[in-house]
Parts: C-alpha cells; structure tokens; sequence
C-alpha cells in the first residue's frame, strides 16, 4: 500500500506514516489495514512508507479490459482474463466460459514497477500470429512478473494504450511519494 501528497489521487491507499517530532515518533495510520512499522527501521525525520503485493486495490478502475494472461502454474498456456487497472493496483478476474483457471488475481503497485511492450521469442514466431501483442508487468520488490497480451485487428494500439496507461499510473504513484517542493536559482 502506498500514500502520497495532499492533493494525490492516491491519499486514500493504505499507508502507515511515521515521523520523528520534538516529542519523539509519529506514527499514523491512515487505513487500518495497513501493516505497521518496524521500530528499528524507523530514522530521523525520514518518512516511511509500507508496502505489499497483497494489499488490497482501491478505486474505482482507470481501465478495464480483456487480456490474455500467461498463468505461472500452466506453463506456456494463455487463460482470458478481465484486467482491471486502479490507480494503487489492479486486478485480474474470470471471464466465465474463457479458461481463466483460479481465483481473482489482485495486486498492488510498489514504486519499483515497470511495465513494458514485449515480443515472443523470434521475429518469425511475432509474424506467425500478428494479431497477437505482448507486454509484461513486472514488480521489482516482489520478484514479480506476469505476461499480458491483447488480440485482435488492433493489437498493435491496443497494447500502446494498455502500456501507457499503466505507465502514466505508475508515475502517479511514483510522484505521490514525493513532498511537494520546488528549485529556485539565484
């Protein structure tokens, strides 16, 4: 879970913010589900913030859409899945009568995110389904990877669009971290 400024569109994630005052340690909780910090990692007027893979995924989606979702325990078998993009995460459901085996998939983004266009193994195997776009969804301080792929006429764009949309709320979270500051040059 994460927190962010004031004016964030991701004030509401779970967090646990902790400050050293005058007074000695601060610690908020902002939602209740929100793990609470280990003493001994808390410094000096350092702000902490928590984070889990597991947390839950709040807001309503910024995206919605079916996706094809290579499932880790299928080995190379795609299953159809309705993916849910939030702005701290995001979901991965069944689409009944789709072969998605298993239950909702439901992840929070840390910082440590990426995402990315991706390509199968040879330009050969890329041609011989060209209707079929990859990206992967990585979470670098979970060891966390999954392979998304779109089809269809407009597998091209709609990649684009699902890339950059992940990549905008990435950043989101990203700058919400952040204190609002600014430079100045004298």
């Amino acid at each position: 879970g994460f927190c962010g400024r004031s004016d964030s569109p991701l004030r509401a994630t779970p967090c646990v913010l902790a400050e050293r005052t005058s007074y000695g340690w601060h610690e908020e909780e902002l939602v209740p589900s929100a793990p609470r910090q280990v003493e001994s990692l808390l410094e000096p007027d350092i702000v902490n913030f928590a984070t889990g893979l597991h947390y839950p995924v709040l807001g309503p989606p910024v995206r919605s859409g079916e996706v094809w979702h290579l499932h880790a325990q299928s080995g190379k078998r795609f299953q159809k899945g309705l993916f849910s993009l939030c702005l701290n995460g995001f979901t991965l459901s069944p689409v009944s009568g789709k072969g998605f085996e298993g239950d909702e998939l439901s992840i929070s983004w840390s910082p440590f995110s990426l995402v990315q266009s991706c390509r199968l193994h040879t330009v050969d195997a890329d041609k011989s389904r060209p209707n079929l776009r990859l990206f992967r969804v990585s979470i670098f301080s979970h060891s966390w990877s999954h392979i998304l792929a779109v089809e269809g006429k407009s597998a091209d764009e709609d990649r684009a669009r699902w890339v950059a949309e992940i990549a905008r709320v990435l950043r989101l979270l990203t700058q919400s971290l952040f204190p609002e500051f600014s430079h100045s040059v004298e």
